[in-house]
C-alpha cells in the first residue's frame, strides 16, 4: 500500500522530497524528508513489485 502512496508522490514531484514534505495530502503519514528519499530510492530499485516477494 505504501508504494501506490510513494508512486504518487513520484509522479507529482519528481526528486523534490522538500515538496513531497509539505504535501499533507499525498504524505498523509507526513513522513520526513530523510524517510521519504529513503522510500523513494527503494521504490525505484523494487518498482512495484513486492521487496519481501522479489526472488534474486
Amino acid at each position: 500500500m505504501q508504494r501506490v502512496h510513494v508512486g504518487r508522490l513520484i509522479e507529482k514531484y519528481g526528486d523534490d522530497y522538500q515538496a513531497m514534505f509539505m504535501d499533507t495530502k499525498l504524505n498523509q503519514m507526513q513522513h520526513s524528508v530523510a524517510t521519504l528519499e529513503d522510500l523513494c530510492k527503494r521504490y525505484h530499485m523494487f518498482g512495484d513489485k513486492n521487496p519481501l516477494i522479489v526472488s534474486g
